[in-house]
């Protein structure tokens, strides 16, 4: 019984100087040689074309989500460095302005059941909330950085479409229903 109690007080003590270590770490910011390194290689990924051999589609045999996210996370990061240092943002907006291009082809959006001229429709259905809702964040990103209003009708007709669904919910939470072709999408369908 001892042992067992030893052993335990052991594991509690490096758990407490773990969590000791811990707190007192601090987080250092990347110097700008690591900030460009990222960058360049970023901006090599999302100009390439959304060809079967470019990162991003070879990315999408994982999982499509990752063609999306690829090009969503990035704008947020690009945004968040901007917005941190704005001698970045020049260099950002094209990119950001190109993630929402790659983001609007239908090789990214088919995969969430979007109609091909969705951005054209007064009104928007029901579509991927995942889909719509990064696609909106991006949208807004750009139009804060740049002050372009070029996807700005687009921005506004999302963010009404996700303000109405959402007033709609019981539970105040958006639920995405896959759809293809205008059908509910069954996940066994949905998920290669």
């Amino acid at each position: 019984m001892k042992l067992k109690y030893k052993i335990l007080v052991f594991l509690l003590l490096v758990f407490i100087i773990w969590l000791i270590i811990i707190q007192y770490q601090t987080y250092k910011y990347p110097d700008k040689e690591e900030i460009n390194k990222r960058l360049n290689y970023l901006e090599q990924v999302i100009n390439e074309p959304l060809d079967s051999d470019s990162e991003i589609m070879l990315l999408g045999l994982e999982s499509h989500e990752f063609m999306m996210f690829s090009y969503s996370f990035a704008t947020y990061a690009f945004t968040n460095l901007a917005i941190k240092d704005s001698t970045y943002i020049e260099r950002i907006i094209p990119v950001i302005k190109e993630s929402i291009v790659k983001v609007l082809d239908s090789k990214i959006f088919h995969f969430y059941g979007i109609d091909e001229d969705f951005f054209r429709l007064d009104t928007l259905p029901d579509y991927s909330v995942l889909y719509m809702g990064h696609l909106n964040l991006m949208l807004g990103c750009y139009r804060l950085l740049s002050g372009d209003n070029t996807f700005s009708t687009l921005n506004d007709k999302i963010s009404e479409s996700l303000f109405l669904r959402y007033k709609k919910t019981s539970f105040l939470n958006l639920e995405s229903i896959p759809r293809r072709y205008g059908y509910p999408i069954t996940l066994s369908r949905w998920h290669p």
